[in-house]
């Protein structure tokens, strides 16, 4: 992937420029990644507890013997009954919200400051979903970590989230307090998404989807990505996009935002 534009700061390193020494340290010594599909992230032919030594070992100087010991930590801090036995297992041998667990462990095996979970829950069913969410939070607030959680479940974004960040055609569109943007979105497509959510008192004619269809990878252009399948889109939307401040820590990429926010008012949004 090539970057155009901006920078991608982590621990006062600029990550786009960063040499291949430093990304090293980075990688599960200050960010740990939390894959989606745990079964494609672990080696089938690898037992738990070894895997996770392994990382503990890549980002600490220890003994063998000790690396083994802090995987086993680890699984227990990760929910297990019995960490020893688990270790022993491989991954075939667990349900897919313990693998997923496994592949957290790992991630922390370094002692990263943030956890970059990319759709940690996609998966997994709802109650094992509740169960590693929980798991996340429980972690951030106990070892004291942010995280950055990648969804498409509005759920589990209004979950877990402090700050959401909405994006479409691999740009930002809002960004803001998560409640706020939930309760009173200040983009169209945020706003188309609310109204594509099923709720338990709403029947499937209540629902809207979005007319056409998103762009490729790359492919939005230089005015609004969403301006084609924009209800409230004129000609200037399709020749560039304006950043507004739409509140307190609040933006939206919305130059429409006067028009946009009477007809979401109107509407009770």
């Amino acid at each position: 992937m090539t970057v155009c534009e901006g920078e991608i700061d982590v621990d006062g390193l600029d990550v786009a420029k960063a040499s291949a020494r430093d990304l090293r340290r980075l990688r599960g010594g200050v960010v740990g990644m939390v894959f989606q599909e745990p079964m494609t992230a672990l080696n089938p032919t690898m037992r738990i507890g070894r895997q996770i030594a392994e990382s503990v070992s890549a980002h600490a100087k220890v003994s063998k013997k000790q690396a083994g010991a802090k995987a086993i930590e680890l699984l227990g801090e990760m929910g297990f009954k019995d960490p020893r036995h688990s270790a022993a297992l491989f991954p075939h041998e667990l349900s897919g919200g313990m693998r997923q667990r496994v592949v957290i462990a790992i991630a922390l095996a370094g002692d990263p400051s943030l956890l970059l979970c990319d759709e940690p829950t996609t998966a997994l069913d709802a109650t094992v979903t509740m169960k590693v969410l929980d798991l996340i939070l429980g972690l951030s607030a106990e070892r004291d970590i942010g995280v950055i959680l990648v969804s498409h479940d509005l759920g589990v974004a209004a979950r877990v989230c402090d700050r959401l960040v909405v994006m479409y055609g691999g740009r930002m569109v809002e960004e803001g307090p998560a409640a706020e943007v939930l309760r009173r979105p200040r983009h169209p497509y945020t706003f188309a998404l609310l109204r594509a959510v099923p709720t338990k008192d709403s029947s499937i004619d209540d629902l809207e989807a979005i007319p056409g269809a998103p762009p490729a990878a790359g492919e939005a252009g230089p005015g609004c990505p969403f301006a084609p399948r924009c209800a409230f889109a004129e000609e200037a939307c399709r020749q560039g996009v304006e950043t507004i401040e739409v509140g307190v820590g609040r933006v939206s990429a919305c130059r429409r935002q006067e028009l946009f926010a009477s007809l979401t008012e109107a509407t009770g949004e």
